[in-house]
């Protein structure tokens, strides 16, 4: 062969023969017309790309012989290219991502895969409350359709197709019977995933029960609830858990030495909720929070103390924290509502609040009482009930929007108003 003097005369036969071809294919590669620049995820699932060139051929049917159309194609790449592409590697060309659904590369010298454009995107809301979108590929029939008639004579269309996503961190949360949404925002279709129907078994090692790299599922139709689907979002069950942080005050002062508690309250759907919190000072050196939420006043000034959200730092609640340098103390009395003084329930919904006196940062044991403020709101719009010395429950029995339901939280001289808006279902 004529590159054999390209070749390191110390190596084996084989391996001379091997160079000898990946240089060839190099040359040939290089001379080609389908040659192309792509981007490719620079490490598997990590959602950041790099350029790569490749050649881009189109995918031949293998039963009939003819090409199959543009949502599909094969990727050759240089013989010098280190890369070896996986079962769900990703990569994004003419404005599609696209996912690798097969590949020919064990033991062979040319490196290719057929990949498959992504013609959708999954998009949830996780247990957390964290948004995510990722591409993915839905299959294009249907599959044992029928309509399936319910006791109460509604007829619905039931149908179930094969949908493949990338499996990582984020899709392998994925849970049997979780709902999305595709198609426009005019004309939402929904599916959820049919009970059984993941498969995430299949290895790319097979004493490696994690490395499964493409998750397929067997989605089912389903009828769209406008109650708790975001048809604007395009997000199934996006009003099921909507986190909120609720702090029982805005603003926190208090004299060089002093610590305070910040009082933050993880809430879903306005009601509180365990969770893990985090805090931050905006300076540290004015003021500092440590992991419990208390605040230490180190020098005179201001700072911004903030809550988040464990898991999901886009949910958080601010305090401003004012700190004075007098050495005379200063006597701060307040009344701190949970989860807050202004607050909307849902129609169906219960909430319950407490309140609190507290002086200088430290809860007092002071009882309280609950008026109502005025009878704007008909009676049989809301439920008042489970009235302590410290708190109360109101049920949203039907949806009220002229008026906010108004009750004072009161301890002798002092009083704070809570304001509740009675909203509709969803």
């Amino acid at each position: 062969m004529k590159y054999y003097p390209l070749s390191n005369p110390t190596s084996t036969g084989s391996q001379i023969k091997t160079d000898d071809y990946k240089y060839a294919g190099h040359e040939l590669f290089l001379d080609a017309t389908d040659v192309y620049t792509i981007q490719r995820e620079t490490t598997f699932a990590s959602n950041t790309y790099e350029d790569v060139t490749v050649r881009i051929i189109p995918v031949i049917d293998s039963k009939s012989g003819t090409k199959r159309s543009d949502d599909w194609k094969s990727l050759i790449f240089d013989p010098y290219d280190t890369f070896i592409p996986i079962i769900g590697s990703s990569f994004y060309f003419e404005d599609n991502y696209w996912l690798c659904v097969f590949t020919d590369n064990i033991k062979s010298t040319l490196v290719n895969c057929t990949i498959r454009r992504c013609n959708c995107q999954a998009k949830w809301i996780d247990s957390s409350g964290v948004y995510h979108a990722e591409a993915a590929i839905i299959d294009y029939d249907l599959a044992g359709t029928r309509d399936l008639e319910r006791s109460d004579n509604l007829i619905l269309p039931e149908g179930y197709i094969p949908f493949f996503i990338q499996s990582n961190e984020r899709t392998r949360l994925i849970q049997a019977n979780q709902k999305f949404l595709f198609g426009p925002k005019s004309h939402r279709v929904g599916f959820r995933i049919h009970g059984g129907g993941i498969q995430n078994m299949m290895t790319q090692q097979t004493t490696d029960e994690d490395s499964n790299s493409l998750m397929e599922f067997v989605l089912e139709s389903y009828q769209i609830n406008p109650d708790v689907d975001n048809l604007d979002l395009g997000v199934a069950d996006y009003y099921e858990s909507r986190y909120s942080i609720s702090l029982s005050a805005s603003q926190i002062t208090g004299n060089i030495g002093e610590s305070y508690p910040i009082n933050a309250t993880l809430l879903l759907n306005n009601i509180p909720t365990s969770g893990s919190l985090t805090y931050t000072s905006s300076s540290s050196p004015i003021a500092t929070i440590n992991a419990s939420g208390s605040i230490a006043m180190v020098a005179s000034g201001s700072t911004i103390a903030t809550a988040y959200m464990g898991g999901n730092p886009a949910i958080s609640a601010s305090a401003l924290v004012t700190v004075s340098a007098s050495s005379t103390p200063v006597t701060t009395t307040e009344i701190r509502i949970t989860p807050s003084d202004n607050v909307s329930i849902l129609e169906g919904d219960t909430a319950s609040f407490t309140s609190y006196l507290y002086v200088n940062g430290v809860q007092q044991a002071d009882v309280f009482t609950f008026p109502l403020v005025n009878a704007n709101v008909p009676v049989d719009h809301y439920t008042l009930s489970n009235i302590t010395n410290n708190g109360f429950d109101i049920t949203n029995s039907e949806m009220y929007l002229d008026y906010p339901l108004l009750i004072n939280a009161t301890s002798g001289s002092y009083t704070k108003q809570i304001s509740i808006n009675l909203n509709g279902a969803w």
